[in-house]
């Protein structure tokens, strides 16, 4: 998290990669639905575990209003990010 806000000019988007296993901590999935500065996230997965990973941080998340999309082809989850960027630009 102050990673991302150090290196990065708010509004920003994600593209959150989960074609590999992993996971938070219940602490960061609480903690990431109040970064500041988060604008759209684009989650691009490729399997079962990964979608329903997603699911759940979105549903512990669902109060912070997130513009968040989910994608199984990264070209499609990009495409969506650059074409929001546009539209606000």
């Amino acid at each position: 998290m102050i990673f991302l806000l150090s290196n990065l000019d708010t509004p920003f988007s994600l593209l959150i990669n989960k074609i590999h296993s992993y996971s938070y901590n219940f602490n960061a999935q609480r903690v990431i639905g109040d970064l500041k500065g988060l604008d759209k996230v684009s989650v691009f997965i490729s399997d079962a575990g990964g979608l329903m990973s997603t699911e759940t941080l979105i549903d512990m998340n669902r109060n912070s209003n997130w513009d968040i999309k989910i994608f199984r082809e990264r070209e499609e989850a990009v495409a969506w990010l650059m074409r929001l960027k546009k539209e606000v630009s």
